[in-house]
């Protein structure tokens, strides 16, 4: 099976999937925004799926510590440091991805 940053669409999927399995009594959806960014080429999850549902996990924590009641996750509720980056750049809302721009600014290389 080939690494997430390879197959990049999968992640939305893989995401809902570890959402239903770590809360099954919350029906939790990902925003488009949220969906947008973790389709993108510019992450290159070197952690692959284990990464992935670390920062799922986290926007999780994050949202329902600001509301007990969420069930949508959008990229306020990821930090950049989660993705391996010093910031993220999400597209205004009912602005479509720019290829030109990037998503995560200045990746931190992680060393053994």
């Amino acid at each position: 099976m080939p690494p997430l940053r390879q197959r990049s669409e999968d992640a939305p999927f893989l995401a809902e999937r570890h959402l239903r399995r770590t809360d099954p009594s919350r029906v939790w959806r990902l925003s488009v925004p949220l969906r947008r960014l973790l389709v993108s080429d510019a992450l290159p999850w070197p952690g692959n799926i284990r990464q992935l549902e670390s920062v799922i996990e986290r926007a999780r924590q994050r949202a329902l510590t600001a509301d007990p009641s969420a069930t949508v996750l959008t990229p306020e509720h990821v930090e950049a440091s989660d993705l391996g980056c010093d910031r993220l750049i999400v597209p205004a809302p009912g602005l479509g991805p720019d290829p030109s721009q990037p998503i995560c600014a200045a990746f931190r290389i992680e060393k053994d």
